[in-house]
């Protein structure tokens, strides 16, 4: 990808952590799905055809 450098990895070092956790846009670690504001909504689709 243009604009990203990866750094170069040869091993993993022994008794590292794997990794960490985000926090979401409910504060917490977990999927928190979709969802739609509360209150009456609408959803729109486009059909577009050949």
């Amino acid at each position: 990808m243009v604009g990203m450098e990866y750094p170069l990895m040869h091993h993993i070092m022994e008794n590292t952590v794997p990794g960490t956790e985000g926090m979401n846009d409910f504060m917490k670690t977990a999927y928190g799905g979709p969802c739609p504001p509360s209150g009456t909504h609408r959803y729109f689709f486009l059909r577009f055809m050949l």
